[in-house]
């Protein structure tokens, strides 16, 4: 019985092919076609984004008193828990000009994420900066800020070659750091 369905079915393809081919049945060749673009929107539902957007702050100039959200797009292909290092990179190493965020050479070396505390460690130009510490400051929220954009990171630490950082200047960097939203510019 199971065999005469399969059979039936097939002829049945076999004659609507036919049928379509030789010009006949011109309103099931209307009923395919309309058919067809909800099948192509449906392939594209399923398709991921060539990129994915995030949000960085950064410091754009000498005087500035606040961060700026910046959006950026990081490579879909990125692996979710590799992202906090790419998006780390961008913010840190991918420098518009004008901007006074971090030092000249500064370098993100990992970021590890466990518990919802995410640790990054830089090279030795992150503490080059002497005797300023409201950009410093600034440095600091401008890491935190971005990386709590992540919903699973909630508190950052930092460190330098591997060892972590006690202080930076005059700002005691023993415990993690919170995002900070009194320090992010607002849209006017």
């Amino acid at each position: 019985m199971m065999n005469m369905k399969h059979l039936c079915a097939a002829l049945l393809a076999a004659v609507l092919t036919v049928s379509l081919a030789a010009g006949c049945a011109p309103d099931v060749k209307e009923k395919i076609a309309e058919n067809v673009p909800i099948v192509k929107q449906q392939e594209k539902k399923n398709q991921k984004p060539a990129q994915v957007e995030k949000v960085i702050y950064r410091a754009l100039n000498k005087s500035s008193q606040k961060l700026t959200p910046v959006k950026i797009k990081l490579d879909a292909g990125i692996k979710e828990k590799d992202q906090p290092l790419a998006v780390m990179k961008e913010l840190v190493e991918k420098v518009p000009s004008g901007d006074t965020t971090f030092p000249k050479d500064t370098k993100v070396n990992k970021v590890t994420v466990k518990d919802g505390l995410a640790t990054v460690d830089f090279n030795k130009a992150f503490v080059s900066r002497k005797n300023n510490e409201f950009d410093n400051m600034l440095m600091i929220y401008a890491v935190v800020n971005t990386l709590t954009e992540f919903p699973d990171i909630k508190q950052v630490t930092f460190s330098v070659e591997g060892k972590k950082l006690d202080m930076l200047g005059q700002m005691d960097m023993e415990e993690p750091f919170k995002r900070e939203p009194l320090i992010i510019k607002k849209d006017k």
